[in-house]
């Protein structure tokens, strides 16, 4: 046991070395992705009497260092997914997912050591990231249909179960509701079935909670305004639910407390965007853009988005392309798959969202005068050199140039 488990974090380190290249990668996949699934599969609570005795613990500690090594395995390489879905991946790490909240709510956690608790923990947190990453990409559809509505409805229970935990301020938590949210990112994303699935499973109120829980955390907050975003986009039921828990205000107190990291400000700019943005459905819910904008205007959207965008443009060469984004997660800084990789895509991306954002509450006659007040900064921002910089992308310039238009009427 002893030599399997090194074994496995040989292979966890390994494989997080290899993630960025894709060769290398595959050619370790084609054994590291059997071993892992297995490891997963084995890492199950015990009997009542056993479940925290030293094999169970050692059992748990390993699946959890195969769940990581899964996750980089299958971040980037197709081939990796494809083995990962044959061997029964996706199963291994929902019944990962499952058996920490029958955990929480079965009461066990009261019965067990704090050795067994993070052990449960840290499995589950691994298997969300390692599922999250199975699940992004274009060509995943038979991993989002493996998952199916029972595999999302269990990543949404098992994040209500933490928060409702009476530790649920803590780190540990906030990194919990942190791969929890990126799996149902990447679920949600251009798939309308999951969409439909995790909304009728209460995934809204459950990542809304958790971003007002989890306020202090930047990361938290990313993947949290992610997951929502593309759970609302082009969903009008989803885009309600959201809203009637206060999905707006949220990315605002995002906005405000995190100003200064430009990945949490991205995050909650998409979800503003996203929210406001609702043309392609307007012919199946009228009004809804427009009542959207309104309540974007009502909680100071405008305003505190405009703010975090003119503070992004004011650092000194927030468009430069140097190097990989660094994320500061205090010992879980795995930048989340799908978001811009330097801070200039991340600036870049915050004019594109502002200026598409704006442009939607300036479309809409009861909310565009509240944006009119604000011509003046936006004319400046827009104009300011870094920004003229970042708009040599054409998605860039073309999103600004509406937004200049609409100013001008």
């Amino acid at each position: 046991r002893a030599v399997r488990g090194h074994s496995l974090r040989l292979l966890r380190a390994e494989a997080a070395r290899l993630e960025s290249s894709h060769a290398a990668a595959v050619a370790f996949g084609r054994s590291g992705v059997r071993v892992s699934v297995h490891a997963i599969a084995a890492a199950r609570l015990g009997p009542e009497a056993s479940f925290c005795d030293a094999a169970g613990l050692e059992a748990l500690r390993m699946g959890a260092d195969a769940a990581a090594a899964l996750a980089d395995l299958v971040a980037g390489a197709g081939a990796n997914k494809a083995a990962a879905l044959s061997l029964s991946g996706v199963e291994a790490l929902l019944a990962a997912v499952e058996q920490h909240e029958a955990f929480v709510v079965g009461r066990r956690r009261a019965r067990a050591g704090e050795g067994a608790e993070r052990a449960v923990e840290e499995l589950c947190v691994q298997a969300s990231r390692a599922l999250g990453n199975l699940c992004y990409g274009w060509d995943v559809d038979d991993v989002k249909a493996a998952v199916g509505p029972h595999g999302a409805a269990v990543v949404v229970a098992a994040m209500r179960a933490r928060l409702a935990a009476s530790d649920c301020r803590c780190d540990r938590a906030a990194k919990f509701y942190r791969w929890g949210a990126h799996a149902l990112r990447n679920l949600v994303v251009r798939s309308v079935p999951m969409q439909d699935a995790i909304g009728a499973a209460g995934g809204a109120s459950v990542l809304l909670q958790g971003l007002a829980v989890h306020c202090a955390s930047a990361r938290a907050h990313e993947a949290g305004c992610k997951a929502v975003a593309f759970l609302l986009k082009h969903h009008p039921r989803n885009l309600a639910a959201c809203i009637a828990e206060r999905a707006l205000e949220r990315a605002v107190a995002v906005l405000q407390a995190h100003a200064t990291d430009v990945a949490a400000v991205e995050a909650s700019l998409t979800l503003l965007c996203y929210a406001a943005d609702c043309s392609s459905k307007a012919d199946e819910a009228p009004g809804e853009a427009s009542a959207t904008a309104i309540a974007a205007v009502s909680c100071g959207a405008h305003v505190a988005a405009l703010a975090a965008v003119e503070r992004t443009f004011a650092e000194a060469a927030p468009v430069a392309d140097a190097g990989r984004r660094r994320v500061d997660g205090g010992g879980d800084g795995e930048a989340l798959l799908g978001q811009p990789a330097s801070p200039g895509a991340l600036a870049r991306s915050c004019l594109w969202l502002f200026a598409t954002f704006l442009g939607a509450l300036l479309a809409s006659g009861e909310a565009a005068s509240a944006a009119v007040g604000l011509e003046a900064r936006v004319r400046a921002l827009f104009s300011s050199p870094a920004a003229r910089d970042a708009q040599a992308r054409r998605k860039v310039r073309e999103a600004v140039s509406a937004c200049l238009s609409r100013l001008d009427r």
